[in-house]
């Protein structure tokens, strides 16, 4: 369809400019071709035209700077809330682990006063009664009730009344 048809630009035709050449543009324009159609009245516009005349780019509108600010300030803050929170975190991370040495120093310390008084009611390492103590010892509840036995006979048959269920 299009053999022999030579494009040169002379038929283009660019919107918003004259349709009629000035002199200068007909020296600056190609030689025409006889193989290809022409059409005088559209020509190639020149390179040389004013570029000044051009559209200026669009202005955001206010609004949406306003929300370029507000996304900003968001970040900003959410940042700061980020940090806070590790912050928080680690404050109780800190507490916590605080708490638990506390609880095993104090499990210790309680552990220590049982074995001490279980001794000294009787209970040696070469006897039934300090393995059962150790046993019995392991729950806070048996500790708290081994303390409050006021005296070291009655400490002694409380050991004795449960080797039972450690030696049947």
């Amino acid at each position: 369809m299009f053999q022999g048809t030579t494009v040169d630009g002379k038929s283009s035709y660019v919107a918003g400019q004259s349709e009629e050449p000035t002199h200068a543009e007909e020296d600056d324009e190609f030689e025409e071709d006889p193989l290809t159609p022409s059409n005088s009245s559209r020509k190639r516009v020149s390179s040389t035209t004013d570029t000044t005349t051009s559209p200026r780019k669009k202005k955001k509108s206010p609004v949406l700077g306003k929300i370029d600010d507000l996304i900003t300030t968001f970040q900003g803050d959410t940042n700061q809330d980020l940090k806070l929170a590790r912050q928080i975190s680690e404050l109780q991370t800190k507490a916590l682990e605080e708490s638990r040495k506390r609880q095993l120093s104090e499990q210790n310390a309680e552990l220590d006063a049982c074995l001490e008084l279980a001794k000294e009611c009787g209970a040696t390492e070469d006897t039934h009664e300090i393995f059962v103590a150790t046993k019995l010892f392991q729950e806070r509840y048996n500790r708290q009730v081994f303390l409050r036995i006021q005296s070291t006979a009655s400490r002694m048959s409380w050991l004795r009344l449960n080797a039972p269920y450690y030696f049947p």
